[in-house]
């Protein structure tokens, strides 16, 4: 469904004094409004490696003074950048105003393509702001005439181990002209690839027919159009927040397409589903293992340093010379894997997997599999209560179960389907 991803470029601050990034952050807040850029380079000086923290420090205060700073950084070329990306931070109608001004440069121009971003991130957070179109042509693509859309779809690949998984987006619009976008997304990295191209109305009717054909292969579904708009959302905020440089190709694809949506979440899943956050339905022991054998979920795996210690303690307990009965070797094992998943899903792991789990819904529910979909959004309620520990909820439990089993068979092969299980979640040495 997509080529091999690329990675964004981060933008990493040098460790600096806390001390340096606050006399710098004083010395900007006292340039008088019409500074030009001389006087700014003047007022930084030899504290250069400080321009960054800084700009995020005036962010975080968003005071007049600190909008006034940051307009003054912008424009120096060498830290304009950072101080764009800066005030799509602040929900102020001065740094809007800034930021559209910025905008209006020819869309070829980093510092023009980084201002729309920021009026775009501010738009998804609900403020309303008019994003200028660039002056220039030196897009890949130029919005046509805004005369309506005619067309929109998406689809939506699986969640892979790695917690990425591929977005198709396809627009047709009035009188002419469309295009599609291809992106991969990741829970932790953002926007890890993202290319667009535009096309003839029957080009992507053509090209989207193929698309819908090769989904048995792709395991991807079709999904609104504005909530795919909000996921690619959501991982350019990630990559900013982490100091990942957004694809320029996505700015391009936000001018055409309409920008972010500001009122979508995943909360459409449930209604969709009929499931009641509220009261949710249960999920036994044999469904939850039933959820693990789907296609999109069986590649899911722990971190194998994670369980490895786990693996070993499993394989010792079933080489131990005590003779148990079966009910009480299994409880044993049960108990292993318990304590296994209390300790490996913390905050950050319930998160992730409680997303995970509400996403694939939506692929279980698009291809027909309604009991499958309730299950997993019953299990990412769970998930999100952290009045239930991650023993008490099934999935998390035959999850972490599966990966200790795996990661036993890594230790010491036992039988053909447990060196299978371990070479599809660990390869072959658990690597």
């Amino acid at each position: 469904m997509v080529k091999s991803p690329r990675k964004g470029s981060r933008q990493v601050s040098p460790a600096v004094a806390p001390a340096a990034v606050a006399a710098l952050v004083a010395l900007l807040r006292d340039l008088p409004p019409s500074a030009e850029a001389d006087t700014v380079r003047a007022a930084v000086g030899a504290a250069g490696d400080a321009v960054l923290p800084a700009t995020r420090a005036l962010a975080s205060a968003g005071d007049a003074d600190a909008i006034a700073a940051l307009a003054a950084l912008v424009t120096v070329p060498e830290f304009a950048l950072p101080a764009i990306e800066a005030l799509g931070h602040i929900h102020d109608e001065g740094a809007v105003q800034i930021l559209r001004q910025v905008a209006a440069a020819p869309s070829g121009k980093a510092e023009g393509k980084a201002a729309r971003r920021a009026l775009h991130a501010l738009a998804g957070a609900g403020m309303t702001v008019e994003v200028p179109r660039p002056a220039a042509s030196q897009a890949l693509f130029q919005p046509p005439p805004a005369d309506g859309v005619a067309w929109s779809g998406a689809l939506g690949g699986p969640i892979g181990a790695e917690g990425s998984r591929s977005l198709l987006l396809g627009q047709k619009r009035l009188p002419v002209g469309a295009a599609t976008a291809i992106a991969v997304v990741n829970e932790d990295g953002g926007i890890l690839y993202f290319q667009t191209a535009p096309q003839t109305h029957r080009q992507l009717d053509k090209d989207w027919q193929i698309f819908l054909d090769e989904r048995p292969e792709t395991m991807a579904q079709e999904i609104p159009f504005p909530y795919a708009q909000w996921l690619l959302g959501e991982a350019a905020d990630r990559m900013t927040a982490a100091g990942l440089e957004v694809p320029e190709e996505f700015t391009d694809w936000l001018e055409f397409s309409g920008g972010r949506p500001a009122d979508v979440s995943v909360r459409f899943i449930y209604d969709e589903a009929s499931v009641d956050p509220a009261s949710p339905p249960p999920v036994s022991a044999s469904s939850a293992e039933a959820l693990l054998e789907e296609p999109e979920i069986a590649p899911w795996v722990l971190p194998f340093d994670a369980v490895s210690a786990y693996g070993a303690e499993l394989l010792s307990a079933r080489n131990s010379p005590i003779v148990l009965s079966e009910a009480a070797e299994l409880g044993r094992e049960h108990q292993i894997a318990a304590r296994a998943a209390n300790e490996q899903f913390g905050a950050e792991q319930r998160n992730t997997y409680q997303r995970r789990l509400e996403e694939t819904a939506l692929l279980f529910l698009r291809s027909g599999r309604e009991a499958r979909a309730q299950a997993a959004l019953a299990t990412a309620i769970a998930l999100g209560d952290t009045t239930q520990s991650p023993a008490e909820i099934p999935f998390v439990v035959a999850l972490t179960r599966r990966a200790i089993e795996a990661a036993a068979e890594v230790e010491a092969p036992t039988s053909s389907e447990g060196q299978a299980a371990r070479a599809m979640l660990y390869g072959a040495e658990g690597e």
